[in-house]
């Protein structure tokens, strides 16, 4: 799977242990829709389908793609695309991996910008292998929150 850092290999081999395994898969056939997914040359995805995770872990279904881009106005890249899903609720959220060079001023714009929940993990919660009870926390949040999109029909 890809990661742009050591760090970030080390907290995707945590999510990974969340009783996961291996997928190749289009977020847009998984249902995403909110934006355009592009490749690293900023082309779209079309049908093309990448690598990722596809786990369970206290309930909740998930699948992950990690070093997604997104275009809106400008192209952001995400450490991880993530569906959830627990019952009936289901959510799209971003899974991000802060590590010591990361910078929390744009976050909360970009939260804003993309319209998707955050799942942020830091460099010393990776660390101390705290992934996945971080994982698990935040994701519950989420799909308990109003940023959960039922017209969006997911995996």
């Amino acid at each position: 799977m890809e990661s742009e850092s050591a760090l970030e290999a080390y907290g995707w081999f945590q999510v990974a242990a969340l009783n996961a395994r291996p997928q190749i898969y289009n977020p847009h056939e998984a249902g995403f829709g909110l934006h355009p997914v592009v490749d690293r040359l900023d082309r779209l995805l079309g049908e093309r389908r990448l690598a990722g995770l596809y786990g369970q872990t206290e309930g909740i279904l998930f699948v992950a793609w990690p070093q997604i881009s997104l275009r809106l106005r400008s192209t952001f890249r995400l450490d991880g695309l993530i569906w959830l899903r627990k019952g009936v609720k289901g959510a799209w959220a971003m899974l991000e991996f802060n590590g010591p060079t990361h910078e929390t001023e744009y976050d909360k714009a970009r939260r804003t910008l993309l319209g998707l929940p955050d799942i942020t993990v830091t460099e010393g919660d990776i660390k101390a292998l705290r992934v996945g009870a971080i994982f698990r926390s935040q994701a519950q949040k989420i799909l308990g929150s109003p940023w959960r999109d039922s017209r969006d029909r997911g995996c």
